[in-house]
């Protein structure tokens, strides 16, 4: 489970398709630390296995339903995820509970600027 709230940005630095998944290697730096290979880590709002760990580099194996749901097929090196790291016993709750499970995906048609007075 997570909460929703953002612990910070990391970089993709390696995309490997592997047949019908993609191999994902993410950079998390300072985010980096206690995470199990087979544990979870929400990459910006999905959740994604650990498969590998070196140092501060984590991999994902993204299996094609994930792929088929996300716009993860299209990710490329360098791009920023927002990473947000399990919940835990004890830990402040100060968001939603969400399980991070894509249900679907939906195209934004629009927006309004709450800047802009309208």
């Amino acid at each position: 489970m997570f909460t929703g709230l953002v612990a910070g940005v990391a970089a993709v630095v390696s995309v490997t398709p592997r047949g019908a998944e993609i191999d994902l290697e993410v950079d998390l730096g300072d985010l980096s630390g206690g995470d199990p290979i087979g544990g979870s880590i929400a990459l910006s709002g999905v959740c994604c296995t650990v498969t590998h760990r070196e140092g501060t580099r984590h991999r994902f194996t993204l299996s094609p339903e994930t792929l088929r749901r996300t716009w993860f097929s299209r990710v490329q090196v360098g791009e920023l995820l927002n990473i947000e790291k399990p919940m835990r016993t004890g830990d402040l709750f100060g968001g939603h509970f969400v399980q991070g499970h894509v249900d679907g995906v939906a195209e934004v048609e629009g927006g309004v600027d709450p800047h802009a007075g309208g």
